[in-house]
């Protein structure tokens, strides 16, 4: 074994902010992986749509897209890696999504690794609790949904959605307190399997 360890896959922590309790992830991502993965990866994460636009904030640099699916590119016109932003242990990254609702992560470096053999990346190796819905409101329309549920009140909120509901309804149907980290990780496997391909 070297001296000198080859730390190549990050390890975030990624969590929403102004909800409590936190619903957070934690990933590993290679370091070659670009910004535009790295949301990909989030999206799958934490169950969105991908519907809106997104934007990082870091170094004081805000890295935006004006239209869903644009990748984040440097002045030369290539993508942005991560290794491209010389990530630090402890670092703080903000990511946006949805700029209506403005969901806000977290996204904290929490250790580098060296790369394991035969492993594939992105994966995500913990988590708690699942995903908001999209274009619920936000973390304040958030909190009225899981009222709702806990109090057995969601007809009320649903009415001011649309005129009739079914019982399979996505609002109807949600759990707040469900995360699976087995079906983050099979989605997860099959995005960036078609990608490799593409």
């Amino acid at each position: 074994m070297s001296a000198v360890a080859n730390f190549d896959v990050y390890q975030l922590k990624v969590s929403l902010r102004r909800i409590s309790p936190m619903i957070w992830r934690r990933l590993l991502v290679p370091e070659e992986m670009t910004l535009y993965a790295l949301h990909r990866t989030i999206q799958i994460a934490f169950g969105w749509e991908d519907y809106h636009l997104h934007a990082f904030n870091l170094h004081g640099r805000h890295y935006g897209t004006t239209w869903t699916g644009e990748r984040h590119r440097d002045a030369a016109g290539r993508e942005v890696t991560l290794a491209d932003l010389q990530l630090r242990v402890h670092q703080r990254i903000r990511y946006e999504y949805d700029f209506g609702d403005l969901w806000e992560h977290e996204i904290r470096v929490e250790a580098k690794h060296e790369r394991e053999g035969g492993k594939v990346y992105p994966v995500c190796i913990a988590g708690a609790r699942a995903g908001p819905p999209e274009d619920i409101g936000g973390p304040l329309g958030y909190m009225a949904l899981v009222d709702r549920i806990r109090f057995g009140d969601i007809d009320r909120l649903l009415h001011g959605y649309e005129e009739e509901t079914d019982d399979d309804d996505p609002l109807r149907t949600f759990k707040p307190e469900r995360f699976s980290r087995r079906e983050v990780n099979a989605a997860l496997k099959l995005e960036f399997s078609e990608l490799t391909k593409g």
